[in-house]
């Protein structure tokens, strides 16, 4: 008799396998404070992470529980998926352990999170054929500390107005302070920028030595100091901002470009713009003041007299301005009382003297001293097709203009 055969096959149901990341140290999100430091330090507080696979078997032939043993091919990645660079455990920032344990050091900034990405796959164990892959990810990250709420208050007022008339020195230093909430920010943490207003590009620049004549020094600095005689009317901006200096301690921020101070020290710019700005207007202020023209000599005009002297006079709110034509451009000049009549320069400056024979003698039409007053500008440099002229010693060579 033939003999006939039938196979029967062994059919599973499916495992239902879920895998989940115990926290064993640390924690996956941090606080970056204005300084630099992080809460908490992973350099001293690493990220702990251990897999966690659950297995349940509808059959009943695996054990319900943690198989976390049983893993293989576990493999961790920087990255969303597993095209990332691949974590091996001997870099400076990961340490890698049994059944894919992981040990993270690394701290995160704000404005960089870290993906990781992690692999593994457990083999069934009740016919050795059937691997299941299974996945996890996470996005480690870090916000910045609440702490900050920078300010900039600067030892002048926003409208600065100074008189030319004063004595004193025309140098003048402008010193800015940076604060955070109600606390002065150490000059070791903080950096300071110093801006001018175009005028014809109508936004704020850096300031160039070369053609901002009140420069003198101070940019990059706290104290920014000008030369007031060079300054007819100028708009300023001060920005200061949390300083992280080249430490191998403290975690760099994303590039971008370094900044040597006036000490010599390489620094770079925090990374999220942490700064604060403070505007202020300086200018040329002439307040109130009285023009008059006074004869000192030869008001009265004899057959003897030789000379008239006609002395310009200017007052203001202290009296009489002493050499007023350091601040004015003063002009005299001879005229009559008749309409019409022209004006005729005899010369510039405090006083003039004219020779008593060029004055009318007629009594009826006197000669009419006068003189035109003009308030003078700051120094300005020369210039001949957009060059500046120089003298003997390089120096630029600069004069006063009067106004308009």
């Amino acid at each position: 008799m033939p003999i006939v055969y039938d196979t029967a096959q062994v059919v599973y149901s499916a495992l239902s396998v879920s895998l989940s990341m115990d926290v064993l140290g640390g924690s996956m999100t941090q606080r970056r404070s204005m300084g630099g430091t992080f809460d908490p330090d992973r350099a001293l507080f690493p990220l702990q992470l251990r897999p966690k696979l659950w297995v349940s078997d509808p059959d009943g032939i695996i054990p319900e529980g943690d198989q976390t043993n049983a893993l293989v091919e576990c493999k961790w990645y920087i990255g969303t998926d597993d095209t990332g660079t691949r974590i091996y455990g001997t870099e400076d920032d990961y340490d890698l352990g049994a059944y894919g344990e992981i040990t993270i050091y690394a701290n995160v900034l704000p404005t960089s999170p870290l993906d990781l990405f992690f692999t593994c796959s457990y083999i069934d164990p009740r016919n050795q054929a059937n691997v299941i892959v299974k996945t996890w990810r996470v996005t480690l990250t870090s916000s910045q500390s609440a702490e900050i709420a920078l300010s900039v208050t600067l030892d002048t007022a926003d409208k600065d107005a100074f008189s030319p008339f004063k004595t004193t020195s025309s140098k003048r230093t402008i010193t800015a302070q940076l604060h955070n909430g109600g606390d002065d920010v150490d000059d070791s943490d903080a950096y300071y920028s110093w801006y001018v207003l175009d005028k014809e590009l109508k936004r704020y620049r850096d300031i160039d030595p070369e053609t901002d004549l009140w420069y003198i020094s101070g940019i990059g600095t706290k104290a920014l100091t000008i030369d007031r005689a060079y300054v007819g009317s100028e708009r300023l901006m001060c920005v200061g901002g949390i300083l992280y200096s080249e430490d191998p301690t403290v975690p760099a921020p994303p590039p971008a470009p370094a900044t040597t101070l006036s000490n010599g020290k390489k620094y770079t710019p925090p990374y999220g713009n942490y700064t604060a700005r403070k505007m202020f207007k300086t200018f040329r202020f002439y307040g109130q003041y009285g023009e008059d023209v006074k004869l000192t000599k030869g008001k009265i005009i004899k057959a003897d007299t030789s000379v008239v002297k006609a002395e310009a006079k200017v007052t203001n709110t202290r009296g009489n301005v002493a050499n007023p034509s350091k601040y004015f451009d003063i002009r005299h000049f001879t005229t009559h009382k008749y309409a019409g009549a022209a004006q005729v320069t005899v010369g510039y400056g405090n006083e003039v003297t004219v020779n008593a024979n060029e004055c009318s003698r007629n009594p009826q039409d006197p000669t009419v001293f006068g003189c035109e007053i003009r308030r003078l500008s700051e120094f300005r440099g020369i210039t001949i097709n957009g060059a500046y002229l120089l003298d003997s010693n390089g120096k630029k060579i600069c004069a006063q203009v009067p106004d308009e």
